[in-house]
């Protein structure tokens, strides 16, 4: 059985040889299996909520490496939906010029 969790596990199912069974914890990666021409089903991931309960004097959103692969356009989803929450954006390496355009274009129009 393989257990697709992130993209990068696709990689597996170039192999010679093939699993018998494959199972993926998000429907994109369940689709993205199909489309390499083999079966999956969607097993969500259980997350135990409790150990992630925690009082917070935190009072600001915080998304490292703002472009498509992190998640960017949720934030932009979010701090238009949460105007009274500060959002900060940082990058941990140089970002091109044309995400750090893009970031700004969306910035401007916030």
């Amino acid at each position: 059985m393989l257990y697709v969790r992130e993209d990068d596990s696709l990689g597996h199912l170039r192999a010679p040889e093939r699993p018998d069974r494959v199972i993926a914890n998000a429907h994109s990666l369940a689709e993205a299996v199909r489309a390499m021409g083999t079966d999956c089903d969607f097993v969500p991931s259980l997350v135990d909520l409790s150990v992630t309960l925690t009082s917070s004097e935190r009072r600001v959103a915080l998304l490292v490496n703002p472009i498509a692969s992190r998640g960017v356009d949720l934030i932009w989803q979010l701090a238009s939906q949460l105007p009274y929450v500060p959002f900060v954006l940082q990058e941990s390496w140089p970002l091109t010029s044309r995400e750090l355009s893009d970031i700004s274009h969306r910035m401007n129009k916030m």
